[in-house]
Order: C-alpha cells, then structure tokens, then sequence
C-alpha cells in the first residue's frame, strides 16, 4: 500500500519492536552483568569467610571467660566497636592472645581499625548474623 499514514504507522511499530528488543536485550545484559560481579565478589569473599570460621572456631575460651562461642558472636554482633580489654573480658584470653586474635581478624578482612579501637566489617557482620541464625 502506498498510503503514508499506513507507512508511518507500520515504521512507527517496526521501531518500538526494535526499541523494545533493545532495551529487552540491556536489560538481560545488565542483569548479566550483576549476576557476574555478585559471582565475582563471592569469590573474593568465600575464601576469607572460610578462614574466619578457622579462626572463630579454633577459639580456645578458658576458665571465667564467655561460656560459649555463641556469646563471643554475640558481643561481636552487638558491639559497634570492639577494643582489646572489651575482648579480653568476654572471651577470658590473656592480652597477647586478643592481640593475636584481632590481628588475624584484622589480616582476613574481618575487622578494620580505627584509632584506638577495632569496627566489623560488613562481610564479616553478614557472616556472623547468618552464623547465628
């Protein structure tokens, strides 16, 4: 047909077709790309979350400290900041041994300091509220 209205309005829908299976196909590419970059950072993240279990599981609690590993998970959940006496408190270790301790936490990307105190990661508050659960 040679109509132009009939041509403008067939090109018109040709076009939002081909709009819409563009931004149909940015948008699955997009979420490709999320999808990638989540994979990417749990990977980065699995290792050190493997070796913090190591760590907070090979805790040796003595006498008078926290009665439990869970109330240690505890303090660190509900503590926004954590320094050596507060830790030496719950968990009963020895000054060296925090220092140990924290300085591992620290290493695996668990605990980050600042000033004269120590602030949990957001990977490491994930990991211990799912530990909690």
């Amino acid at each position: 047909m040679d109509n132009p209205v009939y041509k403008t309005v067939a090109f018109t829908i040709e076009q939002s077709q081909d709009e819409w299976l563009s931004e149909q196909a940015k948008t699955r590419m997009l979420n490709k790309s999320i999808i990638i970059r989540e994979a990417i950072e749990l990977l980065k993240t699995s290792k050190p979350l493997v070796e913090i279990e190591q760590i907070i599981s090979g805790l040796q609690i003595p006498l008078g400290g926290a009665e439990n590993l869970n109330e240690v998970l505890n303090f660190f959940v509900t503590t926004p900041s954590i320094t050596i006496k507060s830790l030496m408190l719950v968990t009963g270790l020895e000054r060296d041994d925090v220092k140990s301790l924290i300085s591992r936490l620290v290493e695996k990307g668990a605990l980050g300091k600042r000033y004269s105190y120590y602030v949990k990661t957001l990977m490491f508050t994930n990991w211990l509220r799912k530990r909690l659960a």
